[in-house]
């Protein structure tokens, strides 16, 4: 995990002068998106952001990595 200065490092990397100011795309900054249609529906909503790391063996990560396999399986060799 990163700490608030690293996470400081990465967006000054990703938005150079624009950080901290309103000129941000929504494609960087989802909470400023004013359209969301289109977008798929979470898969697994209330999941904690990196959940799939931190928590490796529970019930959701184990279904999400079959889930995933399982779709890369199909879509990758047909």
């Amino acid at each position: 995990m990163c700490d608030r200065r690293e996470c400081l490092y990465a967006w000054q990397a990703v938005l150079g002068d624009r950080a901290g100011t309103d000129d941000v795309h929504p494609y960087c900054a989802p909470a400023r998106a004013t359209d969301l249609s289109g977008l798929p529906e979470h898969l697994y909503a209330h999941a904690f952001h990196a959940w799939d790391v931190l928590a490796r063996q529970s019930a959701l990560a184990k279904t999400f990595e079959h889930t995933w396999h399982d779709y890369l399986r199909r879509h990758l060799h047909s």
